[in-house]
């Protein structure tokens, strides 16, 4: 067996900068190249080797048996939509990818979670310079369709998406948190504002769930006693508060009383409305789940259709393509790896890099199922591969004393 490599912070940047942010809306997909690139590599320094693991044995076990499964209910059902059940085979190729690159050096928890904080403040950083100067998105096109609708207060960043642009600010908040918690490096909570920023502006749900991000940073800063973060995560914590109730109330009629209750009461809001609606959906909240939470036929629930439907709710599309049998599977999938987790031994009481590497991966996974309520987020490209990455950390380094 060879020997394994320390490799620098800068071959880990970009090792996660590729797998997670690769270019997706170039003439070609280049992300099976990526993959295929960080794979020989760790194969040229190591060989073939891939360390048993409980994480990669029944993930590449899972993706095996949806790619067959939904490929399967696509042809059998002659929907020709296998683009559908690609997305289980792109996720194989991406966690085998990973295996046997990190197989190859000698994975430390603070180059991983530096390179992750790096990498997510690229692409924060890309949402405020895209808030500040719209012309700019024109040279990240590569990273999100260049067809979907721009609106004036919201950016997505390097993906295709507001409520995934959103995900990945709130897991870097989490992560520069923690880190100062600590570190106490002053560093961590300037980008712990950068974060915040970015956040705003991708979409209510990422500001809802920055709040309950920001809800459990300010207990882990009581936990550990950082008295300066807890303090301005309080302040923090009121003030993004009052404004998501308050965007949430205007921009929906989810509390029509309420919205006209502020209209005639609080000077500006409407000239407020008028301004900010053109940056977020106004629907009728039951229209919506009416038409969103529309299922196929009894008859294809069970096994699913193999098409699209084009709905919203994950937990729908899923259902429509794959049934009730490939959504209880991957549902499945996901609440194992959090019991697994969990129910890891070695994790101490103080905080260092190893449990917050811990922290991230259950927080993502909890999210996955959560979110997916609203998008279709199991195995969507770079979610997967940054949970991928933490866990198969963890896995390696469980034993290991950090500081």
């Amino acid at each position: 067996m060879k020997k394994r490599f320390a490799v620098s912070y800068i071959e880990i940047f970009l090792f996660i900068l590729s797998i997670v942010f690769a270019p997706q809306y170039l003439p070609i997909d280049i992300r099976p190249l990526v993959y295929i690139f960080w794979g020989l590599l760790g194969i040229k320094r190591t060989g073939w080797i891939l360390r048993k693991s409980f994480y990669t044995s029944i993930t590449t076990f899972i993706l095996y048996f949806l790619t067959i499964y939904s490929l399967s209910v696509i042809f059998i059902n002659g929907t020709g939509e296998y683009s559908l059940g690609i997305r289980y085979f792109r996720a194989l190729l991406s966690v085998s990818a990973i295996t046997l690159y990190l197989n190859s050096y000698k994975i430390s928890s603070d180059r991983i979670i530096k390179g992750l904080i790096g990498v997510l403040l690229i692409h924060s950083l890309v949402i405020i310079i895209e808030i500040i100067e719209p012309s700019s998105r024109a040279y990240f096109y590569i990273f999100a369709e260049t067809n979907q609708i721009e609106y004036p207060f919201r950016a997505n960043g390097l993906v295709n998406g507001y409520d995934y642009a959103g995900l990945y600010t709130n897991i870097g908040l989490m992560l520069v948190a923690l880190k100062y918690i600590k570190d106490r490096s002053n560093s961590y909570l300037i980008a712990m504002i950068i974060f915040i920023i970015a956040t705003i502006f991708t979409s209510r749900l990422n500001m809802l769930l920055m709040l309950v991000t920001l809800i459990i940073i300010f207990r882990q800063s009581l936990i550990f006693k950082a008295k300066v973060l807890a303090t301005g995560l309080l302040i923090f914590f009121l003030t993004t508060g009052s404004i998501g109730i308050f965007l949430l109330a205007i921009t929906t009629d989810a509390f029509p009383e309420i919205r006209k209750y502020i209209f005639n009461n609080v000077e500006g809001t409407q000239g407020m409305y008028e301004v900010i609606r053109l940056s977020y959906s106004d629907d009728n909240v039951e229209n919506v789940i009416e038409e969103q939470f529309k299922l196929i036929s009894a008859k294809n629930m069970v096994f699913g259709s193999g098409e699209d439907g084009n709905i919203d709710p994950g937990y729908n599309q899923l259902i429509n393509t794959i049934g009730i049998i490939g959504t209880g599977i991957i549902l499945l999938y996901y609440c194992s790896m959090i019991f697994y987790l969990k129910s890891k031994k070695g994790i101490k009481k103080r905080l260092n890099n190893l449990k917050i590497v811990y922290l991230i991966s259950i927080y993502l996974l909890l999210f996955n199922i959560i979110f997916n309520f609203k998008l279709l987020f199991f195995f969507s490209a770079g979610i997967f591969e940054m949970t991928s990455i933490l866990i198969i950390c963890y896995e390696r380094n469980k034993k290991i004393n950090e500081t």
